[in-house]
């Protein structure tokens, strides 16, 4: 079985490490690798030298922002990507989605709920 890498993208080192540790927990009997950028230019630097089996992306990064990396990764690499945002406007979802994001998850969100997010994905993805 190919080991499951997991890119945790975004600017708030706290919350990429309570993301990252969540991740780390749930994945520790397959063992997930978790990675993580706090910029755009720096996940799309990871994307192509690592390759990873799913993204955790913030919208709004520095360098470059989520939107962009979304149809990058996922128009060249077909890598599934979940969005996360606290922007509030309405069409949000719809624009992350457009981009080619699998799914997307409003903040603040529960970590828990965010993995099993995850957890849904990769299960497809092995089907």
């Amino acid at each position: 079985m190919a080991q499951i890498r997991m890119l945790v993208v975004g600017d708030d080192a706290g919350l990429n490490a309570l993301i990252q540790a969540a991740l780390r927990f749930e994945g520790r009997e397959t063992g997930w690798h978790i990675l993580s950028a706090a910029d755009g230019e720096e996940a799309m630097r990871i994307v192509h030298e690592k390759q990873p089996s799913l993204i955790i992306l913030d919208l709004r990064l520095p360098k470059m922002n989520g939107l962009d990396v979304c149809r990058h990764v996922t128009g060249q690499f077909g890598i599934p990507v979940i969005m996360t945002s606290a922007e509030r406007e309405t069409d949000t979802r719809s624009k992350c989605l457009e981009a080619g994001a699998r799914d997307y998850i409003a903040k603040p969100f529960r970590v828990g709920e965010l993995v099993n997010r995850v957890k849904t994905i990769l299960k497809e993805n092995t089907l």
